[in-house]
């Protein structure tokens, strides 16, 4: 009796159904359009860092952070003892080198003449003439150094005398970006000011070249396969209402204190036709004719964890399409692959009765 009773319990079971039986519909594939603006702030593509040739006191600013210079317009004056006696010290020995070296000059003529003679030996020439390489070479090296100062001061001075050099002083050495672009300061806490020490190499200001931008964009783990490598994008700077073409190039991933996970994006602007505002709000825009759709989520089926979905062909047939995911969109999904806009494919609503 009791085997009878298992018997048409199981039965029953196989007749009515045990659980939630799903039903396929069927849906219609949509085209996604982002309409979500990434924001992050305009950031120079190239920056070069001034340094101070020499240690000194800032005397004079010309120019201030925020400001457009070019490789002509000085920047900030260095007083600097420092500078002064290299400066005086390489023109004296540049002239007591000249003088030497004009002497041997003359001596290598009169000595090749002797040597074709016989009046003087070969060691003897030769002796001469590594003089003369010899001061020849220290001209080229106290001249290198000159040059390191000599640039940065006004009216040629270097080419005056010297007691036209001594009535110049103190030297004041006017400090030249060697590049176009917008000046900042490198500390925000310790911007250039008047009187401020500074010691050789020490960095005084930045100029970035601002007709290329970057710009850097948060976004969460569910959107960065919006975006890949090379891929063009909008960037619009309000403030300057200007707008600019440009291209993902680069993104990583970063862990936020809550634990979720975050990419930092990178984009890259084309070169502007005019100087981009540094710090500026900008919005990074990806382009409506991406590719990308909109399906149910429960059209999504798995074949060897890859995602495709079931496309419906003419006279009921269909074909399995492969897919990406690119984004979760509640009960829905934004995928990539080969379809297009209003294709119908299969849809597997468990929410529906049976």
């Amino acid at each position: 009796m009791l085997n009878l009773f298992i018997k048409l319990f199981i039965a029953s079971l196989v007749l009515f159904g045990c659980g939630e039986k799903k039903v396929t519909t069927t849906a219609v594939v949509n085209k996604y359009q982002s309409t979500s603006h990434f924001y992050g702030k305009v950031e120079p593509d190239v920056t070069q860092i001034v340094t101070s040739p020499v240690s000194g006191i800032i005397k004079e600013i010309n120019h201030h952070p925020g400001e457009i210079v070019s490789e002509n317009d000085w920047v900030v004056v260095v007083e600097s003892e420092e500078a002064e006696k290299s400066l005086l010290g390489g023109l004296a020995k540049k002239a007591n080198l000249e003088s030497k070296f004009s002497q041997v000059s003359q001596q290598l003529i009169v000595y090749k003449e002797l040597l074709e003679a016989g009046a003087v030996s070969q060691n003897e020439y030769d002796d001469i003439k590594h003089k003369h390489h010899s001061y020849q070479y220290e001209m080229v090296e106290v001249n290198h150094q000159l040059m390191k100062i000599c640039p940065m001061l006004s009216d040629n001075l270097c080419q005056q005398p010297l007691h036209i050099i001594e009535q110049a002083l103190p030297l004041k050495l006017k400090i030249h970006p060697q590049t176009s672009g917008t000046l900042s300061a490198i500390e925000k806490e310790n911007p250039m000011e008047r009187f401020k020490s500074i010691k050789q190499n020490e960095g005084l200001f930045a100029v970035s070249d601002m007709s290329r931008i970057k710009v850097r964009i948060l976004v969460n783990d569910d959107e960065i396969n919006l975006f890949h490598n090379h891929q063009p994008v909008t960037i619009n700077i309000p403030a300057q209402n200007i707008t600019l073409q440009g291209k993902v190039i680069s993104s990583r991933p970063l862990s936020d204190n809550n634990g979720q996970n975050q990419f930092q994006v990178t984009v890259q602007s084309d070169k502007a036709k005019h100087a981009i505002r540094l710090g500026a709000k900008a919005a990074v825009i990806l382009p409506e004719s991406n590719s990308y759709w909109i399906v149910p989520r429960a059209s999504i089926s798995s074949s060897q964890g890859h995602p495709q979905i079931e496309k419906i062909l003419e006279k009921g047939q269909t074909k399995v399409i492969p897919i990406k995911i690119i984004k979760h969109l509640g009960r829905f999904c934004v995928i990539s692959g080969p379809i297009k806009a209003n294709d119908l494919i299969r849809n597997y609503d468990s929410s529906q009765p049976s």
